[in-house]
């Protein structure tokens, strides 16, 4: 009787042990594999519940896909309601490794400003990084679906995404007619003299392509350039579009011979949301193209 029992007492054991190691494997198949946009291949846990973000576009992709509650870390530049009270981990750049490291994160969404070389060192820390560089429209749509799956919400991401598609098919049914018209547009993003606009290589440029309209600035060599005001004068834009007072283009006496202020179309807007990849850009770019549709 007792051997009998000795052989049900290893039995239990038995099962048990079997139990408990499928139990891992369930738990290590947890687990999600992602490309980064620094072409890494990343393991990454979807249930991380210490993120750190290191830059504003990182933040607010979190928060639009609800995880804001998760995040434990951003930068001085992630100003958003949902992570106020959260820790900071400094400027973008130079990052601060220690201070990343510091709040232990088990996920942390870094950025090309970061540089592959800090990626490197963070990684070495044993933590996943999953890093982003978005370049054109294309590039920060999936870096949308690269944060999805890394944190698992596929299911949000899907829906941002879904919206995404909604709005751009909105601008492409216009872009015809805007381009009809043969509108040329400056983009001011620091009314300096020279002032310095956008050319290709920035989600700007694409934006105003994508409208049907032709960027000013659209030969030069770099995204980011300078153009003084002989330049501007000489392509005569039909658009402007700035994130200042437009009065500071209609009152002084630089700008008076501009088609733009002659026709009233001066426009403000959010020039930032034009340099973040995130949802909130293709907000920005189908209210662009609405304030393009009304130009003539």
């Amino acid at each position: 009787m007792r051997k009998q029992n000795r052989h049900w007492l290893v039995l239990i054991v038995g099962l048990f042990v079997l139990g408990s190691l499928a139990a891992g494997v369930a738990g290590a198949g947890d687990l999600v594999t992602v490309v980064d946009q620094f072409n890494r291949v990343v393991e990454v846990d979807p249930d991380a519940q210490r993120i750190v973000s290191v830059a504003p576009s990182n933040t607010e992709i979190l928060i639009e896909l609800g995880v804001a509650d998760r995040i434990v870390g951003r930068t001085d530049f992630c100003e958003y309601p949902e992570v106020e009270s959260v820790a900071s981990i400094g400027s973008i750049t130079p990052l601060n490794i220690e201070a990343v490291v510091s709040l232990e994160p088990d996920l942390i969404v870094a950025h090309s400003m970061t540089g592959e070389e800090n990626v490197d060192r963070l990684a070495g820390f044993g933590i996943p990084v999953v890093a982003l560089h978005s370049t054109t429209l294309a590039d920060a749509v999936h870096s949308i679906e690269i944060i999805g799956q890394s944190v698992g919400a596929d299911e949000r991401a899907a829906k941002l995404l879904a919206g995404i598609a909604e709005k751009e098919a909105v601008v492409r049914a216009a872009a015809d007619d805007i381009a009809a018209k043969g509108l040329k547009v400056l983009f001011v993003i620091h009314d300096d003299d020279p002032l310095w606009t956008a050319g290709p290589g920035s989600f700007i440029h694409e934006a105003i392509e994508l409208a049907g309209a032709h960027n000013i600035a659209g030969d030069a060599a770099s995204a980011w350039v300078q153009m003084d005001t002989e330049s501007i004068v000489a392509r005569d834009p039909d658009v402007i579009l700035v994130g200042s007072d437009p009065n500071s283009f209609y009152d002084g006496p630089r700008w008076q011979t501009l088609a733009a202020v002659e026709k009233g179309q001066v426009y403000q807007i959010n020039t930032d949301a034009f340099n973040r990849p995130t949802p909130g850009l293709w907000d920005s770019i189908l209210y662009m193209a609405e304030l393009l549709a009304d130009s003539e």
